[in-house]
């Protein structure tokens, strides 16, 4: 019984007056006004405006007045609560292959990404299902990020630094703190591998360039 009013009371008309503005701010506006919880991710909502809106509806329809334009959907996980979730495609999407150790392409509101596949142990494997900090850069997000080989990585991969020894072209890689050594014999802490082959210290800071992905293993 008491479900039962609490849904019947939810159905009810509610009053709200938000002027436009971004979406966000609307979206508190409007729970302030209405007492309805509205739960999404500050991230989800960045840079995004509402056209606000002036009128007595059931929230549902209220909201979805509010997110008009912006991709996004409401959707209800209880008697007086919404979730703002990205809204799914309103036609088929087409499958598509995947080339293990690529990077998925970036996906649209709502649709599936495909698995990212890495080898941090030594084997392919699906990212989600390593114990490791592992960031996995394209070729693709390497040129829009300057396309200078190495050195865009450091833009690319939390945790990772990167600059240039003699010269730009042969920069040295930092991760977490740890370095390789720049002379001698002594043991590595940043080991760079290519094509699965590790390279020697005097190796490891040779010019790369037409890479297809790097992936930066940070460790547990």
């Amino acid at each position: 019984m008491l479900l039962t009013q609490a849904a019947t009371a939810l159905a009810a008309p509610l009053r709200y007056d938000v002027p436009a503005g971004p979406l966000e701010r609307v979206l508190q506006a409007y729970a302030e006004q209405t007492g309805v919880n509205v739960l999404f991710s500050p991230q989800a909502v960045k840079g995004l405006r509402s056209p606000g809106g002036r009128a007595l509806a059931e929230p549902d329809q209220a909201l979805r007045r509010l997110l008009r334009g912006s991709g996004l959907e409401t959707r209800r996980i209880g008697a007086s609560a919404f979730a703002i979730v990205a809204a799914m495609p309103t036609s088929p999407t087409r499958a598509s292959s995947h080339v293990p150790g690529s990077s998925p392409a970036i996906a649209s509101p709502g649709q599936a990404l495909d698995a990212v596949v890495v080898q941090a142990r030594r084997r392919e494997e699906r990212l989600i299902d390593v114990p490791a900090s592992v960031a996995v850069v394209s070729s693709a997000e390497l040129d829009r990020l300057g396309g200078d080989g190495v050195l865009a990585l450091r833009r690319a991969a939390l945790g990772l630094t990167s600059a240039g020894q003699v010269s730009v072209e042969t920069p040295t890689l930092v991760i977490r703190g740890q370095r390789r050594a720049t002379a001698g014999d002594s043991a590595l802490s940043v080991i760079t591998y290519v094509n699965e082959a590790p390279l020697p210290n005097n190796g490891s800071i040779l010019p790369l360039f037409d890479l297809s992905e790097v992936q930066v293993l940070r460790g547990p």
